[in-house]
This record gives structure tokens, C-alpha cells and sequence, in this order.
């Protein structure tokens, strides 16, 4: 339904947008952040002068439920493939540790402390951290872009 609707071009052009602007990025995560929309919001891979996280937030490449359930396909797949009767119990047993595991990792505490941010704010702090923020960019000279890349349609 999305693509149809264009969301998938939507979403390529926002990210051109985003890669391709010279101005400093301050990204302000307020809720969960996965995949290729943490990416096209300005993450930690666009690499912002700030980015900032609430306590709520939790940030990876693929939710903990979605993730176990695609190794739990995997999985699946191999068995079958090598016709190889699986375990459900087993199986079970490993995708609740697996999304256990992977849920842990993406708790905004853990992402802080491999510095994916620059810090937990309190939502009630957030115009103090974000003006902080940009007044440590005003002070920096801002070079616009006087070229644009290729918008693909």
C-alpha cells in the first residue's frame, strides 16, 4: 500500500535531501527509531552535530519481535532445505531469547552507552538542550551548497 502510494519515493528524496544539505543537523529522538527510517531521519549515520534521545527510546536495525521472527523464517528455511525435522520447543526457546536479547540492545540506555547519542534528555529539558545546541552551531561558520545532487523520479 505504501509504495503505492509513493512512499518509497517519499522516503528516497527525503534522505537525498538530508545527505545533501550542508547546514548543521541536531536530530531529537522522541520515539522508537529502527532501520532505514532512523537512517532517513538524520542518525547517527548522517552523522548530526547533536543528537539527543528520551528515555522512552529505543533505536536498532529491526525491532526485537520482527527480528526473531526473520531468524525464526531462516531458520525454518535451512531445516527444510537440508530436510531436517525442526524443534519447536527449541525454537521457541531461542526467538524469546533472541527478541529478549535484541530488545535489551536497543533500550535507549544501552544505545547511549555505545555513544549512538549524545545523551538522554529529560523531555522538560528539551528547549534547554536544544537551544544549547544551537547556539554551539551559530557559532560556526555555515557554508550552503550551491549544487544539488540528481532527484531520481
Amino acid at each position: 500500500r505504501y509504495e503505492q502510494n509513493g512512499m518509497i519515493n517519499s522516503g528516497s528524496q527525503l534522505i537525498h535531501a538530508v545527505s545533501g544539505s550542508t547546514v548543521p543537523h541536531i536530530s531529537l529522538q522522541v520515539g522508537n527509531s529502527y532501520g532505514a527510517g532512523n537512517y532517513a531521519m538524520c542518525g547517527r549515520s548522517f552523522e548530526p552535530r547533536f543528537l539527543f534521545s528520551y528515555p522512552n527510546v529505543k533505536s536498532g536495525v529491526m525491532g526485537a519481535d520482527q527480528l526473531s521472527g526473520v531468524m525464526e523464517i531462516i531458520k525454518r528455511n535451512s531445516a527444510s532445505s537440508l530436510n531436517k525435522v525442526i524443534d519447536e520447543e527449541k525454537l521457541k526457546i531461542e526467538k524469546e531469547k533472541l527478541a529478549e536479547e535484541a530488545d535489551e540492545k536497543a533500550s535507549v540506555w544501552h544505545t547511549t552507552s555505545e555513544v549512538w547519542d549524545d545523551g538522554v534528555i529529560d523531555p522538560t529539558d528539551t528547549r534547554k538542550y536544544l537551544s544549547l545546541a544551537l547556539a554551539a552551531v551559530y557559532n560556526n561558520e555555515i557554508k550552503g551548497s550551491s549544487s544539488f545532487g540528481v532527484f531520481r523520479m
